[in-house]
């Protein structure tokens, strides 16, 4: 569970006034960052005057990017209330990782039919430095080269109907998938999981691939966050999401 301190902390994590030209995608970027981290928990209100002003930009582009993030099923809109940030935990949230669980191990299956040899040694390469992020407690940095990993195992799978499914319902997932139980057992097992995923694609074993992948994200191991673990749900001597990486 994200640690309630961190409540206090600021969202754009000392990263100064939006500049660049899209300020409602990048306004959009950190709301989102925030939302994963728990740096913006469940059911939080997001008030427009204080985030304006945090990223220096006027109502209208950040109203874009609450429409950008609603769109994405990370905040909910409410005429004449504002936004806030979705709850996601329950039956409904264990639905949806039995469904992208479906959808990582057909990519995964297809990966290990489909991939050329500069794939393969692209996703172990990416796979092999999972565990210099977890021997720094590097979550945020692990958590980044984790969405890399799968999107070279999209990428070559193949099928842009499934990438396009699988990015949809990821979007959605992210906070959860971010703030799993990753006590030190399990971030050790998930880096285990992943180089026996690898070593499945390379050799061109789909049947292990997809077997590998579906058990990686089994939606017990989410939806049951925090339960084994410590109040904040993150390995003992990581670093907090939005302190630095």
């Amino acid at each position: 569970m994200p640690d309630p301190a961190m409540n206090d902390l600021p969202l754009s994590a000392g990263e100064g006034p939006i500049l660049r030209r899209a300020l409602h995608l990048d306004a959009a970027d950190r709301l989102r960052r925030a939302i994963v981290a728990g740096r913006l928990p469940a059911g939080e209100r997001l008030k427009e005057l204080e985030l304006c002003a945090e990223f220096g930009i006027s109502r209208t582009p950040l109203r874009e990017a609450l429409r950008v993030l609603a769109a994405e099923g990370l905040v909910e809109i409410v005429p004449n209330r504002g936004a806030t940030v979705v709850d996601l935990s329950g039956e409904a949230t264990q639905h949806a990782f039995q469904v992208i669980a479906a959808l990582e191990a057909e990519a995964a299956a297809l990966a290990a039919e489909r991939a050329t040899p500069e794939e393969r040694r692209e996703i172990g390469r990416l796979t092999a430095a999972l565990d210099e992020r977890r021997q720094a407690g590097d979550l945020e940095g692990y958590f980044a080269l984790n969405e890399a990993i799968h999107a070279a195992i999209l990428a070559a799978a193949r099928n842009p109907l499934l990438a396009d499914l699988h990015d949809r319902m990821n979007a959605r997932l992210r906070p959860a998938r971010f703030q799993a139980n990753l006590t030190p057992e399990r971030w050790t097992a998930a880096v285990a999981e992943h180089a026996a995923l690898a070593a499945a694609i390379v050799a061109g074993d789909a049947a292990a691939a997809a077997a590998i992948a579906r058990r990686h994200l089994d939606h017990r191991t989410y939806v049951l966050r925090g339960r084994r673990g410590g109040p904040d749900g993150l390995p003992t001597g990581s670093a907090s999401p939005g302190r630095g990486r």
